[in-house]
């Protein structure tokens, strides 16, 4: 434990709000932050777990949502995904040793304009095999780090028509001819460099391919899975910032002779959000404990995403009209939508675990429920 409050103390220490995600990213990797985070094998993963909650919760606690949320893909799901490909593929080993060292950047590129981001069979982007390589074409469409990464893993067709069998994932340097990067047209997630990205007859060597075709959608499965830990974890630790927040207020305003705090209907209210950050803090602790599988991952992601929506928007109204001052929490009850979408729509993955409802409802002695 004390270990672990070390590593949280350094991150938070080399994260410079002052600085963009790129240079954030930079000062963690020029500190080993990043190396640590994943210096233990796989057969230590609630190592890894108990580790990945000290950065993000670090993390949250120093920067602006957008820039935590940049790092945070980078460590819950561009990682875990190179690191899976990496043994099989020396070009992205050598790209994961600089993304590791903070030299580096790679945004992962899978939804698109006019296509809905949880069926990603409905991909157009395509990969055309030809004599001296690949060619590529599509576009995708809020792509985190799209500014800020030098490099791309963009999930494309490779056998249009093949469904799971047709898709693969593409290394693509974002400095190479024929690809376009603008701002995505929002106010929201300053930092966050979200961008959307147009391959337009892009031409690379045929070893840009990262994967065999038809592996590409398990490999994000696993990343996925990490994903939604990461935003589980962010999710406990911005549930508890707001709360704080709230609380403060409603310590100092002052109300019938006394403060808003001390009205019992007030601090009811309070309670009943406690009693839910208590419901994911209590998820999280298990996940450091004894860290789950992606099926139990799918249930964390839905359920944390409900519940830090809930409890925001609920700290909102106990803040009244202050939230919407600038910087005020209002805003941060409009990012917090983002947990409903970035790892898995929540809508999406309560559909899937419908379909998994026996395991799930399996009891420690596996009451066959």
């Amino acid at each position: 434990m004390v270990e672990e409050a070390s590593f949280g103390a350094r991150v938070a220490a080399a994260a410079d709000p002052a600085r963009d995600a790129r240079g954030v990213w930079e000062d963690l990797g020029a500190a080993g932050l990043i190396r640590e985070l994943f210096a233990r094998e796989p057969s230590a993963p609630a190592d890894d777990a108990r580790r990945l909650d000290s950065l993000i919760t670090a993390l949250d606690s120093v920067l602006p949502t957008g820039t935590t949320m940049s790092v945070g893909v980078q460590v819950g799901a561009t990682i875990p995904l190179l690191r899976s490909i990496a043994p099989n593929h020396p070009r992205v080993a050598r790209i994961l040793a600089d993304i590791l060292g903070g030299r580096t950047m790679v945004c992962v590129a899978t939804t698109e304009p006019d296509v809905s981001g949880s069926d990603l069979l409905a991909t157009r982007g395509t990969v055309r095999r030809t004599d001296d390589g690949i060619v590529l074409a599509g576009t995708k469409s809020w792509v985190s780090n799209g500014l800020h990464a030098d490099y791309a893993m963009v999930l494309l067709h490779d056998l249009p028509g093949r469904g799971l069998l047709g898709m693969s994932w593409v290394l693509v340097p974002l400095d190479a001819s024929g690809v376009v990067r603008t701002p995505s047209t929002t106010e929201w997630f300053a930092g966050g460099g979200l961008a959307d990205i147009r391959l337009d007859g892009v031409a690379l060597a045929e070893d840009h391919l990262m994967s065999p075709r038809g592996r590409a959608l398990s490999q994000m499965a696993l990343a996925s899975s990490n994903e939604r830990l990461m935003m589980t974890f962010w999710a406990r630790s911005l549930s508890r910032r707001a709360l704080r927040g709230a609380r403060d207020h409603l310590r100092g305003r002052a109300s019938a002779g006394g403060v808003l705090w001390d009205n019992p209907v007030v601090r009811a209210r309070f309670a009943a959000l406690m009693a839910q950050w208590r419901g994911l803090d209590a998820m999280c602790a298990g996940e450091r404990r004894a860290p789950t599988g992606p099926r139990e991952r799918m249930a964390l992601k839905a359920s944390s995403a409900r519940a830090v929506t809930s409890i925001v928007a609920g700290c909102v109204d106990l803040v009244g009209g202050e939230a919407f001052r600038d910087g005020g929490m209002g805003r941060l009850a409009a990012e917090v939508g983002m947990f409903n979408l970035l790892g898995g729509a929540t809508g999406a993955l309560e559909a899937l675990l419908a379909s998994h409802e026996a395991q799930l409802l399996k009891g420690a002695d596996n009451d066959p429920m």
